[in-house]
């Protein structure tokens, strides 16, 4: 389904929108979808890699305290 977007675009980002549109032959539709579609790839790793980073920091830390038994069923 598509769905009309009205929008105002500052002077400069419309302009380099037509130059592109342009010199690739592609729509300004096809060229604001390739880079929401973009924009969408780099919001999910941002995403993926918070997430990881704070699952890292709980696995260094269960890590930690398996060490800490370890070492103490050694003794």
């Amino acid at each position: 389904m598509l769905q009309t977007i009205t929008t105002n675009l500052s002077h400069e980002a419309y302009r380099f929108l037509n130059e592109i549109a342009s010199s690739t032959k592609k729509t300004k539709r096809q060229i604001l979808e390739e880079a929401l579609n973009l924009y969408k790839q780099y919001y999910l790793e941002q995403q993926i890699k918070k997430g990881f980073e704070s699952r890292k920091d709980e696995v260094l830390q269960i890590a930690k305290e398996f060490e800490d038994l370890q070492f103490q069923s050694i003794r």
